[in-house]
């Protein structure tokens, strides 16, 4: 006999799933709040709190979700949907600050401003009397250093000789330049006599004799050593690849749920593989291995909260499970049905076309 608690929870779960398709979150979360209340053992109360929550208390009721199936795959699925939203609140949260002002014209009004650190600047201190006694005195002595030495340096006059290498001082008067010219020695042009060319004996030529010429030995080729083969080791056997396929070249098909995606095998060899939209963490793929039992060109899926006529190249395996294309959406890749494994309509159409009814599917996250 069901207790009159747990009884109170399945029904209030089930009003709880009915709200949610409904759109009413509020009342969905009190359902399921109530139901958790009356029986904590119910994973599926948690898991609509959960998916109706913040992300910080979504991981809180993933958590007791966890404690009450602790091999729940949605539960799993949840604390990582739940931790990516947690990051990505914390990301906004640090960027902007809210600040409430008050006052007759703002009263109510919340504004967001930046955050900005600004280093405090040193406090000024001014400077005492025998400091601005020691500069003065400093820039006094400098003047008076510079005005030594200009006059140094402009009391007398300074000739610099031309010719000379070092500037000389004069002891007298200044000195002018004389206007009377020097006289130039000009070199007188001597004669040279031109050496008699004298008549030299022609040579007479020696005959040498040929040389013989020497066989050169030529060396013998060695051969150059051949360089062994690297061996390629070969790639390690498909764990997922049943017995009998290699051999018999059947046709299979894998379906990993953690990379979303499809393989098609004709034995060990790969034909092909498509990206893939599996079921949700509150909807989940089921895994294991499973052959197709029944196909359709077209096909019409209803259930509690959806309804898809013609859903086209449909292809069951397991109960309400299939392989089928998909024109209601085009976000592949990430998980987003039902259960079933969502294809593009002409990837569902090649499928359709190489697969048969028997054919092998292996399914695994």
């Amino acid at each position: 006999m069901i207790a009159p608690s747990h009884s109170s929870a399945l029904d209030a779960l089930k009003q709880a799933k009915l709200a949610l398709q409904g759109g009413n979150r509020s009342e969905a979360y009190a359902y399921a709040k109530f139901a958790a209340e009356c029986d904590a053992s119910l994973e599926e109360a948690w898991l609509i709190m959960a998916a109706l929550s913040s992300p910080d208390t979504s991981l809180q009721f993933l958590k007791y979700a966890l404690q009450v199936n602790p091999a729940s795959q949605r539960a799993r699925q949840g604390i990582r949907w739940a931790l990516r939203r947690k990051r990505k609140a914390d990301m906004l949260a640090g960027e902007t600050l809210p600040i409430h002002t008050t006052g007759a014209k703002h009263s109510g009004e919340t504004t967001k401003v930046r955050i900005q650190k600004r280093a405090a600047s040193p406090a000024k201190r001014p400077l005492n009397k025998l400091t601005v006694l020691v500069l003065s005195a400093l820039t006094m002595t400098a003047i008076l250093c510079i005005t030594v030495a200009l006059w140094l340096a402009f009391s007398q006059d300074w000739v610099v000789m031309a010719g000379a290498n070092s500037i000389v001082k004069p002891a007298g008067a200044l000195l002018k330049p004389s206007l009377t010219p020097t006289a130039t020695f000009t070199p007188t042009s001597t004669f040279t006599q031109t050496p008699t060319q004298t008549s030299t004996s022609t040579p007479t030529s020696t005959q040498t004799a040929t040389p013989t010429e020497t066989p050169t030995e030529t060396p013998t080729e060695t051969e150059t050593p051949t360089q062994a083969p690297t061996e390629v080791p070969p790639d390690p056997p498909n764990p997922y690849l049943p017995d009998g396929a290699v051999t018999g070249g059947e046709r299979w098909i894998e379906v990993s749920l953690s990379q979303q995606t499809l393989y098609a095998y004709k034995g060990d060899q790969l034909v092909n593989t498509f990206i893939i939209s599996s079921g949700t963490w509150l909807y989940p793929t089921v895994t294991g291995s499973y052959h197709i039992n029944t196909r359709y060109r077209y096909s019409t899926m209803a259930g509690e909260d959806y309804y898809l006529p013609n859903v086209p190249y449909a292809m069951y395996f397991y109960k309400g499970y299939a392989l089928h294309g998909t024109y209601w959406h085009n976000n592949f890749g990430v998980p987003m049905s039902h259960g079933c494994i969502n294809l593009r309509t002409e990837d569902a159409a090649w499928l359709y076309d190489w697969a048969s009814i028997g054919t092998l599917i292996t399914i695994h996250d």
